[in-house]
């Protein structure tokens, strides 16, 4: 089995696109899930939580 240990996580918020690109080509959403907390959502528009 292969582990991937992940990207680095973003210490500045100007920094997490780029993390997040990084994660996202690895095509691995287990290394995706580790650049968020647990319940953490996402808001497309105002007053719409994505969880």
């Amino acid at each position: 089995m292969t582990h991937h240990p992940g990207p680095a996580l973003a210490r500045r918020a100007a920094d997490h696109p780029f993390v997040f690109a990084r994660a996202f080509n690895t095509f691995d959403p287990a290394v995706l899930d580790r650049l968020y907390e647990p319940d953490a959502g996402f808001v497309p528009v105002p007053g719409r939580l994505v969880t």
